[in-house]
């Protein structure tokens, strides 16, 4: 069961329903060797006020626990752990990002279950899950029908989608957003946060050579003019998107920016007291750090160079401690030209070359410790080393989603947003005489279809379905979606197995489905109760004929936007029927031309 949501428009009620299953995502194995728990499937059904396009300001500190919810139905928590670990007094161990302290046996995709069986996010570890195999491709139009070099959680121009909300209803949207928060065509950046780690130790915590820096929450301090910064200390910003041309305050997931890098090494040679040794931009054997991905150019120009061409290898000082060179992803230059392995030690041709250089393009399974060393003299990179790591790239950066305080007052869920637990099976047991209770189940025989129509006709979509074992009552509520299947509001009176109505141009694209919801005025609902039909896209042919305008100028006070752009009116002789006394509106809120 997917997760999904309905909006008012009248009140900015936004109410999320699901199981807590990360559908259509993958999730790791639960139990592990960390985690005891098992991902178990429950009710949630909660309703907060939507603030999309406001940027309204009454923080709160955001608690342990539930504070969102992901646009697949996964819960958002904090990233405390609260007592989790039993921290020193005044601190709280992080449950989030890479430096963790607290393994609760964290799957791929950053989810974690707790003893009630939630499965829940806290960094945006989601993203390499989302993205693989474009699975939200297919959760509905709103990922699947754009994307962005084949990301399907961004938009065409490169700026992130909507990935959730905030229980204080402002959206949470993924790390790319513009570089001038009021300009929709500025160039597309990664959103940097303002938090950053202490320099020294916060009073009464313990030192960080004992636990390391980035361990608890309190090791982190926001700072306004750090260097890179887009965030405000709530994790977001106001700023135009791609859904609030006007702008809105949202919230964003903060990683790693791409740390590929090119770097050359000038290398010279010294004669030092223990004899020739390598000198890179002037400092004696230096140890090096490498990024998987990245490129390396060590330029042995230098005339000291002279019968000491350098190479790799995985031992320390290679082929002279019974070692093999490392030529994997490294290429050798004479003069600008490639040449092989072994006529780049050549001493005749290297020393005839001006120009030598050795390039590395760091495989992304290259070994965690290379060396370099010369092919023909022993020790003139002494014991030192090159570290090797992964690029960072989206890898999830403090504070991850939310800062340590909302924009606005949340709507925090009762019980973890946890409601009744559905029926999945159980143990047996020793046999009471008790009948054992058979659960209903919603099944949709025949889903409604796309239609395509012309301008100012009617249109009805059908759906047919029962209840199974035992057929009951079933009520259903009709729904449109006008972005695209994102946000879902409940048409007013739509509450039969069909709906008809009047197509005009301006409704082509738009998205309909019906929940299911029963058996009505039994003790037991099914067990899958609401259930969401498959949605369905009207296209609109033509444009609009004479309509009755009785049947669009309808304002509803619960479940209704009015629009007028649909609807022209002309009092001339064409349109002889439509008398003054027919638009009768609050002076004080519109004004008509009727001439």
């Amino acid at each position: 069961m997917a997760a999904n949501g309905s909006y008012n428009a009248v009140t900015d009620i936004l109410t999320v329903t699901g199981d807590g299953l990360p559908t259509p995502v993958s999730s790791g194995t639960f139990p592990n060797a960390n985690n005891p728990n098992t991902i178990t499937t429950y009710t949630f059904s909660h309703s907060f006020t939507e603030r999309g396009g406001d940027n309204t300001t009454n923080s709160q500190t955001i608690p342990t626990g539930i504070v969102g919810i992901s646009a697949n139905g996964v819960a958002l928590y904090n990233l405390s752990a609260g007592s989790v670990g039993d921290p020193p007094a005044g601190f709280n161990y992080i449950l989030a990002g890479g430096n963790q302290q607290v393994n609760r046996g964290e799957d791929n995709c950053g989810g974690v279950v707790e003893s009630t069986g939630q499965y829940h996010y806290r960094d945006s570890d989601f993203l390499d899950c989302w993205k693989a195999n474009q699975v939200m491709a297919g959760y509905n139009d709103y990922y699947g029908s754009t994307q962005f070099q084949g990301d399907n959680l961004r938009h065409p121009d490169g700026h992130s989608k909507i990935l959730g909300y905030c229980f204080d209803g402002y959206p949470v949207y993924g790390p790319f957003a513009y570089s001038d928060a009021n300009d929709n065509t500025s160039a597309v950046t990664m959103m940097g946060t303002g938090y950053k780690l202490r320099e020294t130790e916060a009073v009464n915590r313990p030192a960080y050579s004992s636990i390391p820096a980035g361990s608890f929450v309190q090791d982190y301090v926001y700072d306004s003019e750090l260097q890179g910064r887009h965030l405000d200390s709530y994790n977001g910003r106001h700023c135009v998107t791609p859904e609030y041309p006007s702008g809105t305050f949202a919230y964003f997931l903060t990683v790693h920016p791409d740390e590929t890098e090119t770097v050359t090494y000038t290398v010279t040679v010294t004669s030092e007291e223990n004899g020739n040794k390598y000198r890179l931009d002037g400092d004696l054997y230096p140890n090096l750090n490498f990024i998987r991905g990245s490129t390396y150019i060590f330029n042995q120009d230098d005339a000291s160079n002279d019968v000491h061409p350098l190479h790799f290898s995985e031992t320390s000082n290679g082929i002279h401690a019974s070692g093999t060179v490392y030529n994997t992803g490294v290429t050798y230059y004479h003069d600008g030209e490639v040449v092989s392995y072994e006529t780049y030690y050549n001493s005749a041709a290297f020393s005839a070359a001006s120009q030598r250089r050795v390039h590395i393009t760091v495989a992304n399974d290259a070994p965690n410790l290379l060396h370099y060393y010369c092919h023909w003299h022993p020790g003139m990179s002494m014991n030192s080393t090159i570290d090797v790591r992964s690029n960072k790239y989206l890898e999830p950066v403090f504070p991850y989603i939310f800062g340590l305080a909302s924009k606005e007052q949340m709507s925090i869920p009762a019980n973890q947003g946890i409601g009744q637990e559905e029926t999945g099976g159980g143990s047996g047991g020793g046999g009471g005489g008790e009948e054992e209770q058979v659960v209903p189940t919603l099944v949709i025989n025949n889903q409604p279809t796309n239609a395509t129509t012309a301008a100012s006709t009617s249109v009805t979509f059908s759906i047919t379905a029962l209840i199974e074992p035992e057929n009951g009552t079933i009520n259903y509520q009709w729904q449109v979606s006008t972005d695209g299947g994102f946000a879902w509001s409940n048409i007013s009176g739509a509450t039969s197995s069909t709906y008809s109505f009047i197509a005009l141009s301006y409704m082509t694209g738009y998205r309909y489905r019906c929940i299911l919801t029963g058996p009505i005025g039994e003790p037991t609902q099914a067990q899958n109760s609401p259930l969401a039909s498959n949605l369905c896209i009207l296209t609109v042919t033509g444009s609009d004929s004479e309509v009755d305008l009785t049947a669009i100028l309808q304002l509803d006070d619960t479940d209704g936007r009015f629009d007028m752009t649909a609807v022209t009116v002309d009092r001339d002789n064409t349109n002889p029927g439509l008398a003054t006394t027919t638009l009768r509106f609050d002076s004080t809120s519109y004004e008509f031309d009727l001439t």
